[in-house]
């Protein structure tokens, strides 16, 4: 984000808007597919398996205490598309899993497959909007440029540092299904 474009904010915002609702189908369907989700995900999950509120409230709580420190650490990566990621996503994550749940239902393999192929594909999409749009990063994925920035490390190792923090955290929190 450290060049805003100066296109025209009407579009940007509704692609981020876009991108990030087609992000929360994305992981719905990821969730159905049962072969496992990003490592932030993946931390909800386990919180939203122990305090007994709704992925969507949780998730944006979660969300609220990481932009409290980003606020501090640095303002520059909040933007318009933090806000909707902050309250937007959970929401829609929880939706689109149930729906497909009431859909389809418990699948076998093939059909889990699908759906890993559909979620890959429309996460790629959701992807595209939402880094085009340049209207700010999600309250997590600021901490790891954060750490990047202070440490002089690559973006890269400071992404997984984090990652893996979150996922070792979950897995105190609830050991997840490996098979379904």
């Amino acid at each position: 984000m450290s060049n805003r474009k100066s296109g025209n904010l009407p579009r940007r915002i509704i692609m981020a808007l876009v991108g990030m609702t087609v992000a929360g189908i994305s992981v719905g369907i990821f969730k159905r597919a049962f072969f496992g989700v990003d490592p932030f995900q993946c931390f909800c999950n386990g919180i939203a398996n122990v305090i007994p509120l709704s992925f969507g409230t949780l998730y944006m709580l979660i969300n609220a205490v990481l932009l409290v420190i980003d606020y501090f650490l640095d303002r520059h990566y909040i933007g318009i598309s933090t806000f909707i990621n902050m309250f937007l996503v959970g929401y829609v994550v929880e939706f689109s899993e149930s729906l497909l749940a009431r859909l389809f239902g418990d699948m076998e393999l093939p059909g889990r497959i699908l759906f890993l192929a559909v979620g890959i594909i429309t996460t790629c999409i959701a992807a595209a909007l939402y880094y085009d749009a340049d209207l700010g990063v999600s309250p997590y994925d600021a901490i790891p440029l954060h750490i990047a920035d202070r440490k002089e490390s690559s973006v890269l190792r400071a992404v997984e540092r984090f990652d893996s923090r979150a996922f070792l955290d979950d897995r105190t929190v609830h050991q997840p299904k490996l098979f379904v």
